[in-house]
């Protein structure tokens, strides 16, 4: 190729096409494999889905303990509590510090507890109708 020549970039005729012009809306309405029937029956399997859940997912809530950045003291965190409320999340923080007998605070989305609080926090969790998962070491 001589440096005179150049190569058109403008698509031509062959770039013009519709892919999916040849495809009819007959197809999707006729209740055709992949056509509107089985589409309306997976969405409704969906929604119904979704719908008897509601609720199993937010109620989980993660233990973990740290001492990173606390001057070598270990911190109980409970995280994943954004569904609950700032009120609620004070009063479980309250109950909590009571319960286990240890300071604590309420910071943003989690609770913090002073030392190693998770098998009591398990418990907790648990019989007040939570599903606690430990995370971390």
């Amino acid at each position: 190729m001589s440096r005179g020549e150049r190569i058109s970039t403008s698509g031509g005729e062959e770039l013009n096409q519709n892919l999916f012009g040849a495809l009819g809306t007959d197809s999707l309405a006729s209740g055709t494999p992949g056509g509107e029937d089985s589409l309306s029956k997976k969405g409704e399997k969906r929604r119904s889905g979704k719908q008897e859940n509601a609720g199993v997912g937010r109620r989980r809530v993660d233990i973990r303990r740290e001492k990173s950045g606390r001057g070598g003291k270990t911190v109980t965190v409970v995280s994943g509590l954004s569904f609950v409320g700032a009120e609620k999340r004070e009063e479980l923080a309250r109950r909590l510090r009571k319960e286990m007998g240890v300071g604590g605070a309420a910071k943003g989305t989690h609770i913090e507890l002073q030392g190693d609080q998770r098998d009591k926090l398990v418990a907790f969790f648990q019989a007040e109708g939570y599903r606690p998962v430990l995370a971390g070491g």
